[in-house]
């Protein structure tokens, strides 16, 4: 396998508004309003990262569907999704269009990943602190004597890591679109 220095990215949306409808469909894109209801870019700052031929994981209502790549960094547009779902309220919207989606031979749940990888995946939180992490890890407590790996709300968009790239891949049994981690 060829190395890359592409970042790897999952997508980890919801079917609740159809992706924003027809022409902003998963898999063709992925996007977020620029700006949070405060006006605050926040937690969709995380977009401008994306670069062209970054590697996505595609998961749709926590289930891994595929691959794909960013065709170009992301942009900042004024027209609206057809079904902006609970994000009418913004005036311009952060885009990045995908290409080259292929879809994943098992469609398994990212909670099976965390259950499967839950020992590495805690360990990879507690010595690296990755940002935009996918995973978080709530520590032991009288309720939860093991502690919890849980995916963390409202990450629409989290930077993988080479770690949680190769545990998906070997659950999902995906690969990004035949390049390699750096």
């Amino acid at each position: 396998m060829e190395t890359s220095t592409h970042a790897v990215w999952i997508e980890n949306t919801t079917s609740k508004f159809d992706h924003g409808g027809p022409g902003w469909e998963f898999g063709s894109c992925v996007w977020s309003p620029a700006k949070d209801r405060r006006a605050v870019e926040g937690r969709y700052k995380i977009m401008r990262e994306v670069q062209a031929g970054d590697l996505f994981i595609n998961c749709y209502d926590g289930v891994i569907t595929g691959t794909s790549k960013a065709k170009g960094r992301c942009t900042t547009v004024k027209e609206r999704p057809p079904n902006p779902g609970p994000w009418a309220y913004a005036s311009s919207f952060h885009r990045i269009e995908l290409e080259a989606y292929q879809p994943a031979v098992k469609k398994e749940t990212l909670n099976h990943v965390a259950l499967m990888f839950r020992e590495k995946i805690r360990d990879e939180i507690e010595s690296s602190h990755p940002t935009y992490y996918l995973f978080s890890w709530w520590p032991i407590t009288e309720f939860h004597p093991k502690g919890r790996l849980v995916l963390s709300q409202g990450r629409f968009l989290a930077r993988s890591t080479p770690l949680l790239t190769d545990c998906i891949s070997k659950l999902a049994g995906i690969e990004l679109l035949g390049i390699g981690l750096s």
